[in-house]
């Protein structure tokens, strides 16, 4: 339902930096327990409110009712609305825009109608909120250390340690990942909140490791950096396999100790098999993900899907991708493995290139974009998903592990990790018999595969250069030998080589395609910027002067996002004609004129109008999104 379209200069705000929220999932116990043996849950954040009410403008309060209602309505993913009837909930909150002129009621509203939706990534935040947690963030400290509260149910679980960031406050302390956090400060019921507290106070832990007896650890909480890089290592019999843990698939440090750990597991004899571990993972991006698939995957493999349409998920193979192609994968996941991780896993798992092991996962995908509106409020709105190559999609679904382990990993160590010793074995039938050298199988021979002039020409120049030297001196066995071994440094040197002229073609064409892509960018962006200029204008009183502006506005919205505002631009062409011969007609009276709005059609323009401005600010938020995720 929209009421009255405004002009939109009264409500369109954006702020020029992307504000990125992540919301916090808390997994309920199943079962049925006694409600004094539970926990309870922890305090929720209090709401700031100022003392003295704002009075929030009525055509504000219109504007931002329909830029919301809209919002949801034209672009949340799921088009059931979680079973909700989204037409419905606007009407009933519908009376309360005009009821309510205190801002920050007036917030509260939009907040519990968004709620209604019952979704925790889509949620409606106002500018104290944001404010507050911003100033919480700059006043208060931590430990240091990425937490699992999911396992946190009933007196005496434990909190688990998933990560110790580097030089923290908890790495000084000797925390470490796996352990287990029994209580804070004697208080037997463990919660993130009250590890948080005031920088340079002390927090007392009762820890566990596994195989080992609780201890107590005090620890002075600081300001700390959330830094989580990557766990690289060869593990299994021999160290014969990889190990990449993932605790995040963001940011550009992570991107580049992922280039650096499958450089590591390239590097002759290269492994039998790799295990990539995103077990607790919650955090990603598509800059980090998508090169990583990139070492096993290339060509579509899957698509983003939004109400709008799908955009396939195309793959370039990797320079070092020829020494995985073999390489068996398994991944293993838990059920508080979400976001890209969850889409890495499933990926692998459809394209038949690795076995998942673990526990069942949600379908969470943190497909979610800002939008900002006037007054510093924000709607963060779930509008991407993944569909997979055979039709069905992550979101809801989750990803089912080819072998099920249902502990907590947690509690055991490294050793004796189940979902660890599974992976093991199904590495071990994969791998048996077959031949395992990375050399062999990450870049081509002389005699096969893909050419390159390099390697085509000095591998039979240094054979045919050893060759000779054999005849001429009438080698012994020995010197035959030495020979041997000589080629074979000099063709793992020139194979380093190779790898080195691999990466540098490689760093030349993505500065290519960046250069090309960002190019592209500036051009759309600047098409947004006008059009946004444009926008907050009213439709001008001369007819000539009213096409030429409507023109303008559909001309640049075609050059700023053509998939996502052509349809909407080309439904207000069709009905301006109609309501600008309606505005510029004579009648009698007001009575005559609201009835001839409706009887000509020409009340369908406004609406028109209505939807292209929501759809240009969220295309323009959604535009400066992607543009960040490429600059990092």
């Amino acid at each position: 339902m929209l009421i009255n379209t405004l002009p939109f200069h009264h409500f369109l705000g954006m702020s020029r930096s992307a504000f990125r929220f992540m919301a916090i999932m808390f997994l309920l116990c199943v079962g049925v327990v006694l409600a004094q043996d539970l926990c309870a849950e922890p305090d929720p954040p209090e709401m700031p409110r100022p003392e003295t009410p704002i009075a929030m403008p009525e055509d504000v309060r219109i504007g931002l009712f329909n830029a919301v209602s809209s919002a949801v309505r034209d672009f949340y993913l799921f088009e059931d609305f979680n079973g909700v009837d989204w037409d419905a909930v606007t009407k009933d909150f519908a009376p309360f825009v005009l009821e309510t002129e205190n801002a920050w009621a007036y917030y509260d509203i939009l907040d519990r109608m968004v709620g209604t939706l019952d979704d925790p990534l889509t949620t409606f935040m106002n500018p104290l909120v944001l404010e507050a947690a911003a100033a919480r963030e700059a006043s208060y400290g931590g430990i240091g250390a990425l937490l699992d509260r999911s396992w946190v149910k009933r007196p005496d679980d434990a909190l688990r340690v998933v990560a110790v960031f580097p030089d923290s406050p908890a790495e000084e302390a000797g925390l470490r990942p796996r352990d287990r956090i029994l209580a804070v400060d004697d208080d037997t019921c463990a919660r993130v909140e009250i590890i948080r507290g005031p920088a340079e106070t002390t927090v007392r832990l009762l820890v566990a490791s596994p195989d080992e007896d609780p201890r107590e650890i005090p620890i002075e909480r600081g300001t700390v950096t959330a830094l989580i890089l990557p766990e690289v290592r060869k593990v299994g019999p021999d160290s014969t396999y990889g190990y990449l843990r993932l605790v995040s698939l963001s940011g550009a440090e992570t991107l580049r100790a992922i280039e650096q750990a499958m450089a590591f597991f390239a590097t002759p004899p290269g492994i039998e098999g790799l295990i990539l571990d995103v077990r607790g993972t919650r955090t990603g991006a598509p800059g980090v993900l998508f090169p990583l698939l990139s070492y096993f995957l290339e060509g579509e493999v899957g698509s983003l899907y939004t109400r709008a349409g799908d955009s396939v998920i195309e793959l370039p193979p990797a320079p070092l991708k020829r020494g995985f192609d073999e390489v068996p994968i398994v991944v293993l996941v838990d059920d508080t493995t979400v976001a890209e991780a969850e889409q890495l896993a499933v990926l692998l798992q459809s394209q038949g290139r690795a076995q998942v092991v673990g526990q069942p996962t949600l379908g969470v995908t943190h497909g979610v974009r800002p939008l900002d509106f006037v007054g510093g409020s924000l709607l963060q709105l779930t509008v991407v998903g993944l569909r997979l190559t055979d039709g069905s999609v992550l979101e809801r679904a989750g990803v089912e592990p080819d072998v099920l382990v249902e502990v907590d990993w947690a509690q055991y160590s490294e050793q004796n990790d189940p979902y660890l010793i599974k992976a093991f074995e199904l590495l071990a039938k994969r791998s048996s018999g077959g031949d395992t050298q990375a050399f062999n199988r990450s870049l081509p021979s002389a005699s096969g595969g893909i050419g390159h002039l390099l390697w085509t020409i000095a591998i039979p120049a240094i054979r045919s250069q050893m060759a000779e030297e054999v005849l001429v001196e009438d080698a012994s066995e020995q010197t035959l030998s030495e020979t041997e071994l000589r080629i074979e440094q000099l063709e793992q040197q020139n194979t380093k080589l190779l790898g080195e002229l691999y990466d540098a073609r490689r760093d030349k064409d993505r500065y290519q395609e960046l250069v090309e892509l960002l190019q592209n960018q500036a051009e759309q962006m600047e098409a947004s910027r006008l059009l946004l200029i444009e926008m907050r204008k009213d439709i001008p009183e001369s007819r000539a002067e009213a096409e030429f502006y409507l023109e303008r506005i559909r001309t640049l919205g075609l050059k700023a996002d053509p998939v996502r505002l052509g349809t909407l631009a080309r439904r207000v062409q069709e009905t301006s004609q109609v309501f600008l011969d309606w505005r510029h007609a004579d009648y009698s009276s007001q009575e005559e004129s609201s009835r001839a709005l409706a009887e000509t059609g020409a009340h369908g323009f406004p609406t028109a109008l209505g939807k292209y401005r929501d759809a240009v600010l969220l295309s323009v938020s959604n535009r400066i999104e992607a543009l960040l995720v490429l600059v990092e």
